[in-house]
């Protein structure tokens, strides 16, 4: 791994926020950026480069131009919400988005076309579907790149993973019967958890049977289980695949302590599953890796969390204790002090980790009975 790694970050994503009271707020982003900084990430071959906005033409590679045209219109007064509840509009939220997904169009113009991994925080709004706005997520920008890499740069295949805690509903769906998409998505279990999706039995249909893969995991779910489930399905789905690039959204909300979720993941995870996941793309396709960033709804975790990420696919050690300028800046922005480390000790749930198990099997069971020829 010693590829360098692009990060995309510019203020104008701040732009995209549904008031002080929602708990979507991409200061959490700035933050993490930040962390990335003060601990020296980007004083050797790392860079932090500017973003720019995407055009309508771009979004609507993946949108219906329907739904693009309400959004034009909604977004000159904001004063509806996009889906039942979850999701406000807001004066220029089709623009904000839109630098939201220009950010992610240049970390994939990067991957492939530099030899770099490149990693956008601010991106991974995986809940916008082709033609409506979902927890959250006004434009998928995931889903964007992956149809843009295919068209533009005629990726004939490629692997989307989603470690984000809640299903990756608009990406999985929206690609569900496309044969040259493998989608992996590791989440809790859409009984217990938004979007109420992403079952086991869910496959996929025509020629794309059996390269959609659902992992649900039961609340309290630990590292443990996460590692299970990456090595037993992640790893050799895409060693059996061979995508020509990869992109995963890197949600934080699995971490233990998030508000809006029950697994209880810590750092460790994130850590393996960077490293496991960069030296993947190195294997199969020429390290041509995409990074977003998704949900994480306790601050503190996400910004530790993407760091982690970030200076694992570089090759950097995390250090024992976080820089005292970063831990300053934290606190003044939302009054309470984060973790002094990245570094937690492992998680572990022995009952959660057999319901695992057992989940992988009938996943396993459910491939093979499906594809294999009789």
């Amino acid at each position: 791994m010693n590829r360098p790694l692009y990060v995309f970050y510019g203020d104008e994503i701040l732009t995209y926020y549904f008031g002080p009271s929602h708990p979507f707020n991409q200061k959490r982003v700035k933050l993490s950026v930040d962390l990335m900084k003060d601990l020296g990430l980007f004083s050797h071959k790392n860079q932090l480069l500017p973003i720019r906005q995407a055009s309508i033409e771009e979004a609507l590679a993946f949108h219906q131009e329907k739904y693009i045209n309400f959004l034009q219109e909604v977004e000159k007064t904001g004063d509806i919400y996009l889906d039942q509840g979850d999701t406000p509009s807001f004066r220029g939220c089709l623009q904000a988005s839109l630098w939201i997904v220009g950010a992610t169009l240049q970390a994939l113009d990067a991957v492939l076309t530099e030899s770099v991994y490149a990693f956008n925080p601010g991106g991974g709004l995986h809940h916008a579907h082709r033609y409506r706005a979902s927890g959250f997520c006004i434009l998928n920008d995931a889903a964007i790149a992956l149809e843009i890499a295919r068209r533009k740069y005629g990726i004939n295949k490629a692997a989307y993973i989603d470690i984000d805690v809640h299903h990756g509903d608009g990406v999985f769906y929206g690609f569900y019967a496309e044969d040259w998409l493998l989608d992996l998505d590791l989440h809790q279990d859409g009984r217990t958890l938004f979007p109420g999706t992403g079952f086991v039995q869910e496959i996929g249909e025509g020629g794309a049977l059996g390269l959609k893969r659902n992992i649900p995991l039961a609340p309290g779910a630990s590292d443990d289980s996460a590692m299970y489930a990456w090595r037993e399905v992640i790893e050799p789905s895409i060693r059996e695949f061979k995508p020509e690039m990869i992109v995963m959204q890197c949600g934080a909300d699995a971490h233990y302590g998030d508000p809006l979720a029950m697994l209880s993941w810590s750092n460790n995870t994130y850590t393996n599953f960077a490293r496991s996941i960069a030296e993947l793309s190195e294997e199969i396709c020429n390290g041509r890796l995409l990074l977003l960033g998704g949900g994480g709804y306790k601050p503190s975790n996400a910004c530790l969390a993407w760091a982690a990420i970030a200076l694992t696919v570089s090759g950097q050690e995390a250090p024992d204790s976080l820089p005292d300028s970063w831990t300053e800046k934290f606190k003044e922005a939302y009054g309470y002090s984060p973790p002094e480390s990245i570094l937690e000790p492992e998680t572990q749930d022995p009952r959660t980790l057999q319901s695992t198990q057992k989940t992988v099997q009938n996943l396993k069971a459910l491939i093979q009975s499906r594809i294999t020829p009789s």
